[in-house]
């Protein structure tokens, strides 16, 4: 086989593997407060924004509590790997590493490809954490053998001059993955850069002659980043997708608040929750101080909280929830498989929950959107509209 047949096969073999295309972006609505409806149709799924994914992380916890059969219905599953800038350059520089990665991340995508769901990749790594240019190659590699929807496309430096990061994006999808598949790129820049590099690079993915139709932002603290956010908020009439990968589950200054929800009020569509590591022992709590996530005011409270304000009422028809007060939850939910009291489940099968739960709520601030009447749905969420007026401060 000479050398331009084997170039067509191979773009054939990541073109089956491949074959989702986002057919239109477009702004539906804008609410004053920030918060925007965007429209996303593709050849897989077609759904609206603000929304939030559910991660490998989230599909791990409904593997380990192994009696819930209910599928996930978002629209966008994200693996996350974590990943050191050793554990990169090892891709490229060993043979071994990249066949191990394939295998596991492949095994998710194959789980989640055959739903409604678009699959995408998010390597995470420390704050301020470089990439060569063989590191971003090899990873937009992995990601096209794997088979996912979206390519990830990781900025080298959070530094990067923004005529080099043009550069780098530009090539890396004309070269490495156009040629070889019909998924779609997705650069990501990272939302502590400085501010006025932040806009250059923000501008670079918009205006790239409609190149890229969705952007990835690295979540960092609004507050400390203001600018940054502000500057996605009043342009929020562009029609791009954007996904912020990272965001931890609580707002960290009261450690309560549903942090998920907050990326929405600065235009950014679609997001998902930082990852931890699975693995050792789990930190034992009483019942009594395990958290849950409360759809009434996002915030994330504990069960004795939870008495107090609402007695056993759950409140809530999700796949965990339905049919069942705290106290039957609880019961059931923290026996085992083989039938043994493990306290340490209830956790888990809260942050299934939650999964489910606050998929639902941003569904119905949806709704609050389309009508411009985002502000009053601040209001009715306590959690929420206690970090809003502390940002104002």
């Amino acid at each position: 086989m000479v050398k331009g047949q084997i170039e067509v096969s191979m773009r054939g073999l990541f073109k089956t593997l491949n074959t989702m295309k986002i057919d239109k972006v477009r702004v539906l609505n804008q609410d004053e407060y920030g918060p925007r409806v965007v429209e996303i149709k593709t050849n897989k799924v077609n759904f609206e924004t603000p929304d939030r994914a559910v991660t490998s992380t989230e599909g791990n916890y409904k593997k380990q509590v192994r009696a819930l059969d209910d599928p996930f219905l978002h629209s966008i599953f994200e693996s996350i790997a974590h990943f050191a800038n050793e554990n990169l350059q090892e891709l490229h520089t060993r043979n071994g590493p990249f066949a191990k990665r394939k295998t596991a991340l492949s095994s998710q995508v194959r789980d989640y490809s055959d739903s409604d769901m678009i699959t995408k990749f998010y390597p995470q790594m420390k704050k301020d954490s470089c990439v060569s240019v063989e590191d971003a190659r090899t990873l937009a590699d992995l990601q096209r053998y794997c088979g996912y929807d979206l390519i990830t496309i990781l900025d080298l430096s959070p530094n990067s001059p923004v005529e080099e990061f043009e550069k780098h994006i530009t090539k890396m999808n004309e070269k490495f993955i156009s040629p070889f598949t019909d998924a779609e790129p997705i650069p990501y820049i990272d939302m502590a850069m400085d501010h006025d590099l932040f806009k250059k690079k923000v501008d670079a993915i918009w205006d790239n002659n409609g190149t890229f139709k969705v952007m990835g932002v690295i979540f960092r603290s609004p507050p400390l980043h203001m600018a940054n956010y502000m500057y996605l908020q009043k342009n929020n009439d562009r029609d791009i997708w954007i996904h912020a990968s990272g965001v931890n589950r609580y707002y960290q200054k009261n450690w309560t608040t549903s942090q998920i929800h907050i990326p929405q009020i600065y235009g950014i569509d679609t997001v998902s929750i930082l990852s931890q590591r699975i693995g050792g022992e789990p930190i034992s709590k009483p019942v009594e101080k395990i958290k849950r996530y409360d759809p009434k005011s996002l915030g994330i409270i504990e069960v004795k909280k939870h008495r107090e304000k609402y007695g056993t009422n759950l409140d809530c028809d999700c796949p965990v929830c339905e049919n069942k007060n705290l106290n039957q939850a609880i019961e059931k939910y923290t026996v085992n498989h083989k039938g043994e009291i493990d306290i340490a489940l209830l956790d888990i099968w809260f942050k299934l929950h939650e999964s489910f739960s606050s998929y639902s709520e941003f569904e119905e601030g949806r709704k609050y959107i389309k009508k411009d009447e985002f502000g009053d749905y601040l209001t009715e969420k306590e959690h929420l509209s206690k970090v809003i007026r502390d940002f104002k401060k």
